[in-house]
């Protein structure tokens, strides 16, 4: 339920918000949020999403992305923008479904950047590379069948101490001395250590490693 559109865009300049016209620091902050203040937004979102109809709206996040990292872009752009949307699952179409959407999506979010940036035209774009749901899927195994950027959901059941499932939560594997981590592991999916973290603990506590933690007085 928590696949993701992640589009990287490389820009002949940085999107110049109207919003800067109050908030001048805007145009240069890591994290912007585009969305309408329509209560219900989400509500029709995730019911279109349900029903395996694509999102009637854009409701995207855009992150500046600065210094020259030239895997990202041209070594002569130092920022790019990564864009960020909630869409379907990859089961819900085929690869030449994908295609379509990809180009979809990307027009989608000119469209509505355009509306809160007026630079942010397609004569403003050097290019872009889409990750969709189906690339997630196909990239790796363990994001398949949906493409879930978090391998499983943040649901009740698979969320806290017990993910991903009581029996596997302590990071140990049925095999001794095989440990296993990762977005799929609590306290929640997401991009950060915290999961690391704890499978070293649980590694330290197996096989006598250092444990930092307690040298420095801490719990944690």
């Amino acid at each position: 339920w928590i696949t993701i559109a992640w589009y990287t865009w490389i820009l002949k300049e940085i999107p110049k918000y109207r919003a800067a016209d109050f908030n001048p620091d805007i145009n240069n902050c890591m994290g912007v949020m585009l969305a309408d203040k329509d209560l219900d937004t989400f509500i029709v979102e995730s019911a279109e999403r349900k029903a395996g109809k694509w999102p009637s709206k854009v409701n995207m996040e855009a992150c500046l992305h600065r210094g020259k990292d030239h895997m990202l872009g041209p070594p002569e752009r130092d920022f790019t923008v990564l864009t960020e949307q909630f869409v379907l699952p990859a089961t819900a179409g085929d690869e030449n479904q994908w295609k379509e959407w990809e180009k979809r999506h990307a027009r989608e979010i000119i469209e509505t950047w355009e509306r809160y940036a007026p630079n942010m035209t397609w004569d403003n774009v050097i290019g872009y590379n889409p990750v969709t749901p189906y690339y997630t899927a196909n990239m790796c195994k363990n994001y398949a069948p949906a493409g879930n950027w978090c391998v499983i959901d943040n649901i009740p059941s698979q969320f806290g101490r017990t993910r991903p499932i009581p029996e596997l939560a302590n990071h140990r594997m049925p095999i001794t001395n095989l440990y296993a981590t990762g977005s799929a592991w609590h306290p929640y999916g997401s991009a950060h250590s915290i999961q690391g973290y704890n499978c070293y603990k649980i590694i330290a506590e197996d096989l006598g490693l250092n444990k930092p933690w307690y040298e420095k007085g801490r719990a944690f």
